[in-house]
């Protein structure tokens, strides 16, 4: 099943309990911490404030894990869809509200509580925002590739440039936490190192959503890259071809944004098998 359709989002399977779980935890990871930065400024008895906090979490998580098992093909429908990233970038979007209004004073709560919860959200919201995305993407290729045949597989790495690009993303994360902390504790700029969190939580999530490393196979409706327990399928008109270099064979990509996939011809069984099946869906180019 190369393609879904609108009819084969609604007659799919309903997400599993764990699918469900981790979408619970997700909006959770969201609505709580907005919800005590808004208490912590009417709410002043901690015991009270504790209790709202944790019976609020148990009816999030309850509420939202049960909806989402009803919800047939949700799962599929998510990893199908082209913005289902998204899911990964909008806590840092909702939460950067609130860090910037207690800096400029007009959020109602203690500085460092509305920074300590923003940041919560920022990082559960973006931990359960990833594993959410990963699972989808996992169920939308099962789904895809359930009548697939198999045809071959090899392990394929990202361009050399594209790895020093990550690399150096996981550095500059490294790096600006210990200028902000340094700024802010030997020259007064106030937020210097609550900067240098986010930097380094935007750094290390990136780091990981590039992992250099992923098994491809290769089969009639189109590519599957797994790495672990994560699996993502591309049909085969995302590609607008291949170049089979004495070294190397490269997979083009159709979209700008998405970088070459290379793969190590030492690295491939059988590469004449390999090359055969791609000739069958894919021009060669000469790059």
């Amino acid at each position: 099943m190369a393609f879904l359709t609108t009819r084969a989002f609604q007659d799919g399977p309903r997400p599993d309990p764990i699918y469900a779980l981790v979408t619970g935890l997700y909006a959770c990871a969201l609505l709580i911490p907005l919800g005590s930065i808004v208490l912590a400024g009417f709410l002043t008895d901690a015991v009270l404030f504790t209790l709202v906090v944790v019976t609020a979490t148990t009816v999030v998580i309850t509420v939202v894990s049960v909806a989402v098992v009803y919800i047939p093909g949700l799962a599929i429908e998510i990893g199908y869809s082209g913005l289902s990233w998204t899911l990964c970038v909008v806590p840092m979007v909702v939460f950067i509200l609130p860090i910037v209004g207690a800096i400029a004073g007009i959020v109602p709560g203690s500085f460092d509580s509305v920074i300590g919860w923003s940041l919560l959200g920022i990082v559960a919201g973006g931990f359960f925002g990833g594993l959410v995305v990963a699972m989808s993407w996992t169920r939308c290729a099962n789904a895809q590739l359930s009548d697939a045949i198999d045809l071959t597989e090899g392990e394929a790495w990202l361009p050399r440039r594209h790895r020093r690009i990550v690399d150096a993303i996981g550095i500059v994360g490294g790096v600006g936490l210990t200028l902000g902390e340094i700024a802010e504790g030997l020259f007064g700029y106030e937020g210097s190192y609550l900067l240098g969190q986010v930097i380094l939580v935007v750094a290390v999530t990136v780091h990981i959503s590039c992992p250099h490393g992923r098994t491809y196979r290769v089969s009639d409706a189109g590519l599957a890259a797994e790495r672990g327990f994560v699996r993502r399928f591309r049909p085969w008109s995302t590609f607008t071809g291949y170049t089979h270099a004495e070294d190397a064979l490269y997979l083009h990509t159709a979209q700008w944004w998405r970088p070459t996939i290379r793969c190590d011809t030492d690295e491939i069984d059988e590469i004449d098998r390999v090359t055969d099946a791609l000739s069958t869906h894919l021009p060669v180019l000469d790059r």
